[in-house]
Parts: C-alpha cells; sequence; structure tokens
C-alpha cells in the first residue's frame, strides 16, 4: 500500500513537471510571436506612435504612408494621347499635367485606377471606332505600367494590398462609358480578360441602351439590354460605376445589382443640384448594398461653379458620411481630365491637404482609413466574392449579331 502510494505520488509529480514545461514553452512562443508582430509592422498594422503633437498635415501623411491611398479616376492616358506625349516613362510630365509618378509619390498615393476613356458620339447611328480606340488606350496603359518602375499592374484587392506592400503604386484599368462596347457582352467579356474592372454605363452620350446625365433619354433609365449588361458584369466581377448617368438609370441599377453600388468620380446632389451629382437616396443605398461613391473634386461638381476650395471638397465628404457613413466615400479627383480645378488641389500632390481637412473636422484614423482607399478595397473584393458566387448560375447571354451576305 505504502509502495503504490509512493510510486503513484512520483507518477504525479512527474506528469505535473511535464505539463508546467509544456505550459512554460507555449507561453514563450506566444510572448515571442506576439512581441514578433509588434515589432514589424505591415502596411497595414503599422506599430503605435504618438501623434498628439503632429500637425493634421503631419498626421495625414503618416497615414497615407501606412495605408494605401487610392483614387478610381484618373484620365492622364487620354491626356497623353491628346497631346502625342507618351514616349514611355512618365516620371515627370509637364506642369501642364496634374499627374506624374513624381508627384504621384509627393501625393502619398497608393494606387489608380486609370481610364481608358475614348469620346462617344451623340449620333447612335454614326459609325464608331470607339473598341479600336479603347484597346489602343488599354495597350497604353499597360505600356505605362510596365515602363515604370513605380508603378505595378493590378487586378484584384488582393493584388493592391501586394502592391502597396512592396513599395508600388498599384495600377488598375475602368473604362468610361458604355459606347465603349459598341453594345456587345463579347466585347464587354474580352475587356474584362485584358484587365478591366470597371465600367461606367455612359459617358456624356446615351447608348442604345443607358441614359447619359448630360443628353436628352431615351430609355428611361436602363433598357431591358441594359439590364442584362449590368447582369453580366454582376457576373464577370466589373464593378457597374454609375457616374455620368441619369438618376433614373442609377436607380434601375439599385434594383437589380447583385454586387455592391459603385460610383467612380461623382460628387453630392444636395450640395450642388446637377444631374451628374448623386442625390441622398442614392448615396443612401451606398449603405444598403455596401458600396461606394468617390468624391469628384472638378469644381463644376463640387459648388457649381467656375471655384471650389477643399474645405468645400471635404463638405462633400461629410455629407455623405452624414447620409450613409464614413464606410461608402473616397477619393475620385478626375485629375487630368479638367478644365479647371479646385484651388489647392490643383495636382496630384493633393491628397495629404484634403485628409487633414478631415481629420480637422474630426473623422477618426480608422475612418481616414476607409477613406483614402479601404472602403474601395472592400467594394472590389466583394464584386470578386458575389462573381464566384454566381459565375456558374447565370446564362452568358449572346450578342444578336448582324446579319451578314457574304
Amino acid at each position: 500500500m505504502t509502495y503504490k502510494s509512493t510510486y503513484l505520488s512520483k507518477k504525479s509529480k512527474v506528469s505535473l513537471n511535464l505539463k508546467s514545461c509544456i505550459a512554460l514553452v507555449f507561453a514563450i512562443l506566444a510572448v515571442s510571436t506576439l512581441f514578433d508582430l509588434w515589432s514589424v509592422p505591415t502596411p497595414f498594422t503599422p506599430p503605435f506612435q504618438d501623434v498628439t503633437n503632429l500637425t493634421s498635415l503631419e498626421r495625414a501623411k503618416l497615414l497615407l504612408k501606412n495605408h494605401p491611398l487610392l483614387d478610381t479616376h484618373n484620365d492622364l492616358p487620354w491626356s497623353l494621347r491628346k497631346k502625342e506625349l507618351f514616349k514611355g516613362q512618365v516620371f515627370e510630365l509637364p506642369s501642364s499635367f496634374a499627374t506624374d509618378i513624381q508627384r504621384m509619390r509627393s501625393g502619398g498615393m497608393g494606387g489608380q485606377m486609370w481610364s481608358a476613356y475614348v469620346p462617344c458620339s451623340k449620333d447612335l447611328k454614326k459609325k464608331s471606332d470607339s473598341i479600336r480606340e479603347t484597346l489602343e488606350q488599354i495597350d497604353l496603359i499597360k505600356r505605362m505600367v510596365t515602363v515604370n518602375n513605380d508603378l505595378e499592374y493590378a487586378v484584384t484587392a488582393n493584388d493592391i494590398r501586394t502592391s502597396f506592400a512592396a513599395g508600388k503604386i498599384a495600377s488598375l484599368i475602368g473604362i468610361e462609358g458604355g459606347h465603349q462596347i459598341d453594345d456587345s457582352l463579347d466585347v464587354l467579356r474580352i475587356y474584362f480578360e485584358l484587365g478591366v474592372r470597371y465600367m461606367t454605363l455612359t459617358h456624356g452620350c446615351n447608348t442604345n441602351w443607358a441614359d447619359s446625365a448630360t443628353d436628352t433619354p431615351i430609355n428611361n433609365g436602363l433598357s431591358v439590354f441594359g439590364k442584362q449588361i449590368v447582369s453580366e458584369m454582376n457576373r464577370l466581377g466589373m464593378m457597374v460605376d454609375i457616374s455620368h448617368v441619369t438618376h433614373k438609370l442609377m436607380r434601375d441599377v439599385i434594383a437589380i445589382t447583385k454586387a455592391p453600388l459603385f460610383a467612380s468620380h461623382s460628387s453630392a446632389h444636395a450640395l450642388c443640384p446637377t444631374e451628374r451629382n448623386m442625390p441622398d437616396d442614392v448615396i443612401a443605398a451606398m449603405k444598403d448594398l455596401d458600396g461606394v461613391i468617390m468624391i469628384n473634386f472638378w469644381p463644376s461638381l463640387i459648388t457649381c461653379k467656375h471655384t471650389a476650395t477643399i474645405k468645400d471638397v471635404a463638405d462633400h465628404i461629410m455629407h455623405v458620411i452624414k447620409i450613409a457613413g464614413a464606410q461608402h466615400v473616397g477619393f475620385g479627383g478626375d485629375y487630368d481630365g479638367l478644365d479647371e480645378y479646385t484651388a489647392g488641389m490643383e495636382d496630384v500632390t493633393s491628397y495629404p491637404y484634403l485628409v487633414a481637412e478631415l481629420i480637422d473636422r474630426g473623422v477618426s484614423d480608422d475612418d481616414l482609413i476607409g477613406i483614402i482607399g479601404g472602403n474601395l478595397i472592400r467594394v472590389l473584393e466583394k464584386t470578386e466574392l458575389v462573381s464566384k458566387t454566381i459565375s456558374d448560375q447565370t446564362d452568358v447571354t449572346k450578342t444578336n449579331y448582324p446579319k451578314y451576305d457574304c
């Protein structure tokens, strides 16, 4: 009895000692891991830094250093084509341009969605070269990215994160008008394969299936074929851009889209009542559909005048925050596509000053991380997820080809 008790006692002590050692090892590993996470920051999880004594502008620049700033509309590719200036490098362009890589770096930019814009015609019967011109613009953007080491081509939300972590400016492509597909779903699909990740449903002209904000409506919003185009964009994972369209068309998209709502470069109608801007009910739908409106910096869409200030731009951002929340607004500057610029925002170096203005208005760092780029990344990522859930469930509608005699 005594021997057995002693044996069990020794066995228990050995067991307890072994458990204690294992627990100690795990505790050391846990502390080591936490230390590593704290001491080796990533672009999305910077170490704590006391910002108490920093100015708003210094805080803004620190924020942009640690989190990607994304703008969803820049017309530099068309400006380069129009002025026949594209020779490869775009590091330092003339001051007549609002964008070059040197200034993008100064502005703290982490990513840009470049517009593969080509002009439209209000004569829908007129033969168009839009598809050829669009392909040329896509090619120009890709060559621009290839020859400039600061830029990195991206097509997904995760690509943006990877580019930023590598110190590159993520470069994505959007097309600015449904006229660029020439009424063809096949062309839309080819554009997606070439890297296009959003399409604005119209530009300044109607298409045969969608009404422009700056043309006389002929479709009462979206036609039946227009709704098929939106559904196909959802299936592909291409963001449906409702900038430039009528308010009726915006509401038509709200009623049918399965993906988040997206406006690449618009502002608030309540502050500047033009058809190009978004009414409050559409802004509210951004929250319901987990979307984002990227605020345009053009004075004509900010004050409805020829002049505006950074404070005026901030007013539009604050209005969206009031209606939908800070998770549903971002930047769509429209640089190199404007004839007039907001004072203090004449080129892409201006983003830190706008962020500083929002800091002065009490917008939190967490909300600012979303506004400068996190909101757009979320919308793009969710659009990708929607595509994966419906890609095998949706019939691929074919284009009605014309009849040929030969």
